[in-house]
């Protein structure tokens, strides 16, 4: 395949993917590092079977003739039109940045508004919405949108429905949850309405889904993610939030007891710190002399 200008859906979702984590890691060294750590975690590439009848990992040496096949294979392909594309790339952005800038300078901007130069940065407008957003608990990590809200962590998400006042038993509502779809139908006044009908961006488990009614005010849906995974949208027709604005932390809770008990003892020892006290380490070492 040396057609780079043609790419498939797949593709070009795989594409938004890897720029993403390649603009965290900010050079390819680090973001390989990713990808090996990845298959390291969650695969069995880098082990080794051992027997035939072993339903797990690789002949031995087969997983590092698997990286050099596929480097020589691309390695392999005319770079002259890749060159060619990085290159128009390149001039593209750094002739819309320069633009940008000179009209900033023209117009005495502040120098504190010198940031407004670079084409990644949100709007005002946006800024203060994912604010908004984060503020309220129904929407924090995600959205306040015409007649839903939700929020997330890193394994699933909650959605409040609102509802009329007139919807008061389960039998008026109907909710249907699929792998990747979700539909919303509530029974006004004699007819079935649709509050959401769409697919979701990602992939769920439906089966760990649950749903509840809150009489005359809203329908609660929580949604068990099947990838630890930070979601954009909710909905796919649906505006993507910003996702360099929320925060991805993960739960205290959500970590095993080593981890929960290390990050308990650095913020002891920070507070220690603070007090002019002496930290675990340093107390243990006071009580041995």
């Amino acid at each position: 395949m040396n057609d780079f200008e043609t790419l498939s859906a797949k593709e070009e979702r795989y594409d938004e993917i890897f720029m993403s984590i390649l603009q965290q890691e900010g050079k390819i060294e680090p973001f390989l590092d990713s990808v090996f750590r990845f298959l390291h975690r969650r695969t069995d590439f880098f082990l080794i079977q051992e027997t035939s009848d072993q339903s797990y990992g690789f002949p031995p040496n087969v997983a590092k003739q698997i990286v050099s096949k596929t480097f020589q294979k691309y390695d392999s392909i005319p770079k002259e039109n890749l060159k060619k594309k990085l290159l128009d790339s390149n001039d593209k952005t750094v002739s819309k940045s320069n633009e940008k800038c000179e009209k900033a300078i023209k117009n005495n901007k502040k120098k504190t508004e010198y940031n407004l130069c670079s084409p990644k940065l949100s709007s005002a407008a946006e800024i203060d919405e994912q604010e908004k957003f984060q503020k309220d608990p129904s929407s924090y990590n995600g959205a306040i949108r015409e007649n839903y809200t939700w929020t997330q962590s890193i394994k699933d998400i909650d959605v409040r429905v609102k509802i009329d006042p007139t919807i008061k038993t389960s039998k008026d509502v109907k909710v249907n949850i699929e792998k990747q779809s979700l539909k919303i139908s509530v029974n006004n006044q004699g007819s079935w309405q649709i509050l959401i009908n769409d697919r979701l961006p990602w992939t769920i488990k439906p089966d760990e889904c649950t749903w509840s009614l809150f009489p005359a005010d809203h329908i609660h849906i929580n949604l068990e993610k099947i990838q630890e995974r930070w979601w954009e949208n909710l909905l796919i027709n649906e505006p993507k939030i910003d996702l360099k604005k929320i925060n991805p932390e993960k739960p205290l809770d959500d970590l095993d007891v080593e981890s929960q008990a290390k990050i308990k003892q650095m913020m002891y020892d920070e507070n220690q710190k603070r007090l002019g006290l002496p930290t675990v380490e340093e107390q243990v070492c006071i009580n041995l002399f």
